[in-house]
């Protein structure tokens, strides 16, 4: 029967509960809860450990390779995912920029944006593509409602407030 190998914790318990505290992903208080687990004494085996803390053991081996290897700052590093669009270039960015910031003449819908860079860009994206773009980069809502229609004539208003 396997025991767990005598791996070196160098971190007390005390400093790897404050750890687990301040973890926002749940991959990483996993982590830190096989570690702290180790360190306790509380199982006999990876496979025991590894069924309580409900991961596959090699899985857990691969965790435990890394700590040993490049220690726990490593260890609970997640891959970042901050990619430029590589869909909409930089010139189609500018012109894309100035529509949706100038309120006259801007998007009603994602499908009107796709179809704007269809057409004036031959850019064939799909529309999640677009939207999440959209939403991404300018924290654009368009199902939310505008307080007056676009093309709203001002003096129209002030006339037909005076006829009634």
């Amino acid at each position: 029967m396997a025991r767990i190998s005598k791996l070196v914790i160098s971190e007390s318990i005390e400093e790897l509960k404050s750890l687990l505290k301040k973890q926002k992903q749940y991959k990483n208080t996993l982590r830190l809860q096989a570690l702290i687990s180790i360190k306790e004494n509380k199982f006999q085996t990876r496979k025991e450990l590894s069924e309580d803390i409900g991961v596959v053991r090699r899985t857990l081996e691969m965790w435990l390779s890394k700590y040993r290897q490049e220690g726990i700052e490593q260890m609970l590093i997640s891959p970042t995912r901050n990619r430029k669009s590589t869909f909409i270039s930089a010139e189609v960015e500018i012109e894309l920029d100035k529509i949706v910031q100038d309120p006259e003449q801007g998007f009603s819908s994602y499908v009107e944006a796709q179809q704007w860079l269809r057409r004036e860009h031959s850019l064939d994206l799909k529309y999640n593509t677009v939207r999440e773009h959209l939403i991404r980069r300018y924290k654009t809502k368009i199902k939310s409602p505008r307080k007056s229609h676009v093309k709203k004539d001002d003096k129209a208003v002030d006339a037909f407030l005076k006829t009634t």
